[in-house]
C-alpha cells in the first residue's frame, strides 16, 4: 500500500511539474539597452523633426550650403568613417566569440581610431563655422537674419572695434595699409550708411540704405536692388561732389581776388579812415571766404570716402568680411534657425558619439574573449544608433 501510493505521487510529480519561462527571451543587459534607446528615439525624433518643420516649408528662406559652408565631401567622409567603425566593432565581436583576444582587441583598437578621426572631420567643420560667425550666440554671433538698425549700430561698434585693435597691433607696412583700407571702408560705407539713415526720414530709404551695406558686407546671392540702389546713390554723391568742386573753385577763385585787393588797398600810417576801413572790410571778406573754403572742404570729405571706399571694393564680389579677413556682422535670412537647429543635431550626436568613445577607451584595459561578447552586442546596438542618426543628420543636411 505503502509502495503503490509512493509510485503514484513519483508519477504525478513528474507529469506536473511546473517550469517558468521569462517574459521576454532576451538578457536583461539587452533589455536595458533597448529601452535606453527607445528614449534615445524619441530624443533625436524631437530634434530632426523640429530642424525638418524649420527647413522645409516654401515659406521659409533657408540658407544655402554654399552661404553656410557646408561641403558634401566632409559629410561623405564622415558617413564612411561612422560606417568603417561599425565593421571594426562588428569584427571585433567576432573575433571576441572565438577567443582571438589579440584580434578582438586590434579591431577594438581600430573603432576607437575611427572614432577620433570622426571627432577630427567634425572639428575641422566646426572651425570653418566659426571662423565664418555662424555660431548659435546670442550675445556675441554676427548673425542677423534681418538687416535693421540694430544690425547698423552693431556692425558700426564692431567695425570701430576691428579697425581700433588692428591700429594697436600694427607691427609692419602691410599691415598699415590694411588698417587704411579699413579705415576708409569704415568711413565711407559702415559710418556713411549710419549717417545716411540718421539723415533720411524715409523708412524706405533707411532699409535700402542698410541692405545695400549689408550686401557689401556678406553678398549672400544678386541682389538686383542693392545694385541699383548703389548705382543710384554713387551718381547722386559724384554729382555733389562736383556741385562742391565748382563752389570750391569759384570761393577758391574770390579768394585770390580779395587777396589781391587787400595788396592794394594796404594802408600806411597816414592812410585816412575811409582807406582803412576799406582794408578792414576786405579782410573780413577774405576770412569769411576761408571759413567758407574750409567748410566746402570738409563737406567733401564723407563724399571722398564713400567714392573711394566703392572703388576699392569695385573688384572685389565676396565682400568685405572674406576681402579684408575680418568679422563684420552679417544679414543671412534664416541664418540664427540654420546655426541653432545645426549645432543642436550634429552636437547632440557628437556627444553620444564622445560617450561611445569612452566606453571604448575604457574597454582597451579589459580582457575579450567569448565572455564578454554579451557585451559587445549590447554596445554595438548603441553605436549602430548612433551611426543610423548620422546616415538622417547626412540626408538631411548635406544633401538638401
Amino acid at each position: 500500500m505503502d509502495t503503490s501510493s509512493t509510485l503514484l505521487n513519483n508519477q504525478s510529480n513528474s507529469v506536473y511539474e511546473l517550469r517558468y519561462q521569462p517574459a521576454l527571451p532576451i538578457s536583461n543587459g539587452r533589455l536595458a539597452m533597448l529601452l535606453f534607446l527607445s528614449t534615445e528615439i524619441m530624443f533625436f525624433t524631437a530634434i530632426l523633426g523640429a530642424y525638418i518643420v524649420l527647413r522645409f516649408p516654401q515659406w521659409q528662406i533657408w540658407p544655402t550650403q554654399e552661404q553656410v559652408h557646408v561641403e558634401l565631401w566632409i559629410g561623405v567622409l564622415n558617413t564612411v568613417i561612422l560606417f568603417g567603425s561599425c565593421i571594426s566593432l562588428w569584427l571585433t565581436t567576432r573575433r571576441a566569440a572565438v577567443d582571438q583576444t589579440a584580434a578582438a582587441k586590434f579591431w577594438l583598437l581600430m573603432t576607437i581610431g575611427l572614432a577620433v578621426a570622426f571627432l577630427g572631420v567634425k572639428g575641422y567643420e566646426y572651425y570653418t563655422k566659426f571662423e565664418n560667425g555662424l555660431y548659435p550666440n546670442a550675445n556675441t554671433a554676427l548673425i542677423y537674419d534681418s538687416a535693421d538698425q540694430n544690425y547698423l549700430s552693431q556692425t558700426v561698434e564692431q567695425f570701430r572695434k576691428i579697425t581700433s585693435d588692428l591700429d594697436a597691433g600694427v607691427q609692419s607696412s602691410s599691415d598699415d595699409a590694411k588698417l587704411e583700407t579699413l579705415n576708409l571702408i569704415r568711413l565711407g560705407v559702415v559710418e556713411w550708411t549710419q549717417h545716411k539713415v540718421g539723415s533720411a526720414s524715409d523708412r524706405a530709404i533707411q532699409k535700402q540704405a542698410i541692405e545695400a551695406m549689408a550686401h557689401q558686407i556678406l553678398p549672400l546671392e544678386v541682389n538686383e536692388e542693392a545694385g541699383k540702389y548703389l548705382v543710384e546713390e554713387i551718381n547722386e554723391v559724384r554729382i555733389a561732389k562736383q556741385q562742391l568742386q565748382a563752389r570750391l573753385e569759384q570761393t577758391e577763385s574770390q579768394l585770390k581776388t580779395s587777396q589781391a585787393n587787400l595788396r592794394e588797398l594796404t594802408p600806411g600810417k597816414e592812410a585816412d579812415a575811409e582807406s582803412r576801413a576799406a582794408f578792414a572790410d576786405e579782410s573780413q571778406k577774405a576770412e569769411d571766404l576761408t571759413d567758407k573754403i574750409g567748410d566746402i572742404r570738409k563737406e567733401m570729405i564723407p563724399l571722398k570716402n564713400r567714392l573711394s571706399a566703392v572703388d576699392a571694393l569695385s573688384e572685389s564680389h565676396n565682400g568685405i568680411n572674406q576681402t579684408y579677413g575680418i568679422k563684420l556682422p552679417f544679414v543671412m535670412p534664416a541664418g540664427k534657425a540654420w546655426a541653432n537647429t545645426y549645432f543642436l543635431l550634429t552636437g547632440f550626436h557628437l556627444l553620444h558619439l564622445i560617450v561611445g568613445l569612452g566606453v571604448l577607451l575604457f574597454w582597451m584595459f579589459v580582457r575579450f574573449d567569448k565572455n564578454r561578447v554579451p557585451w559587445l552586442k549590447n554596445f554595438g546596438l548603441y553605436w549602430h544608433f548612433v551611426d543610423l542618426v548620422w546616415l538622417v543628420i547626412f540626408v538631411i543636411v548635406y544633401l538638401t
